[in-house]
């Protein structure tokens, strides 16, 4: 059980986050953070930004920002120090991350006093968490699947279309086939350019080119059902994660996400495309 399921979202938060705070001139380190929050790694980063309204390297990359404009103001601290303080490797990174953050450099910024420490808009802006969705029982499966690497909006369909050509060309699809996506990484943790997904047909059939077996467990997941272009299904899945972890009933299981593809892309308008975004809850 999560630290934010046993004590409630707030303070659960405020634990977490004054951990952070209290260690911000320290590399921090995800697996402990994510040990003390209750979770593992694999969905820490979206459980964060879900309760937090940014990603963990926003809020910690901000609090060090916020801790050197205070130094700056209260104190005579030369500007390399406060650099090294705030986890930057030089004056000029950190020059660079303070301008961009307060909109002025940050001499400048001690020696007017009338730019405001808390720059405009510099708080996260929380997303809507309304959202119904459903937990149920995913069936372990068989799957054939092929892989793609990169953002999930480009190697989800280049996923696809490799493993319907393959499926096609060795007569693999059958009246009953089902299409699975599965998606590994977080987006908030993982380089774009390395967030793992397989593109999945049920079969029993031996693996073949590209394709690969895998055995899916199966498991509770929380469901939700997309009508609408599949471009839409990575916004889909930030606003169910929200939508699970502020219901208080669930914690979010080390598990990859699904989505299951209901109709046929090739015979159906997008707008009338449906599919099951899963999420794996405990």
């Amino acid at each position: 059980m999560s630290l934010m399921k046993r004590h409630g979202i707030a303070a659960g938060l405020a634990e977490i986050t004054a951990y952070i705070r209290a260690n911000l001139d320290q590399p921090l380190n995800l697996n402990e953070i994510a040990e003390r929050a209750g979770f593992s790694r694999f969905h820490f980063h979206r459980v964060f930004r879900a309760v937090v309204g940014e990603p963990l390297a926003a809020y910690v990359r901000r609090e060090r920002l916020q801790r050197a404009a205070i130094a700056l103001r209260e104190t005579r601290i030369d500007v390399t120090t406060i650099a090294l303080q705030a986890a930057y490797d030089s004056p000029s990174a950190f020059t660079r991350a303070f301008t961009d953050h307060f909109g002025v450099p940050p001499t400048e910024f001690r020696a007017d006093a009338s730019v405001p420490i808390v720059p405009p808009n510099a708080l996260p802006q929380f997303r809507s968490r309304a959202m119904e969705f459903r937990v149920a029982q995913v069936p372990a499966m068989r799957l054939l699947g092929v892989r793609r690497i990169g953002t999930y909006r480009r190697s989800a369909p280049a996923a696809f279309a490799a493993l319907v050509s393959i499926a096609r060309a060795h007569r693999l699809i059958a009246a009953d086939s089902q299409f699975y996506g599965l998606s590994y990484d977080s987006p908030d943790d993982c380089d774009e350019s390395q967030l793992r997904f397989d593109a999945c047909i049920t079969s029993e059939a031996q693996p073949v080119g590209e394709l690969a077996c895998i055995e899916f467990p199966g498991g509770a997941y929380a469901l939700y059902r997309h009508q609408g272009p599949y471009e839409f299904i990575e916004h889909v899945f930030d606003r169910l994660f929200d939508a699970v972890i502020f219901s208080g009933r669930y914690d979010v299981g080390d598990a990859p996400c699904l989505e299951h593809n209901l109709n046929d892309p090739a015979i159906t308008e997008p707008s009338e495309l449906l599919t099951d975004v899963c999420i794996p809850v405990a």
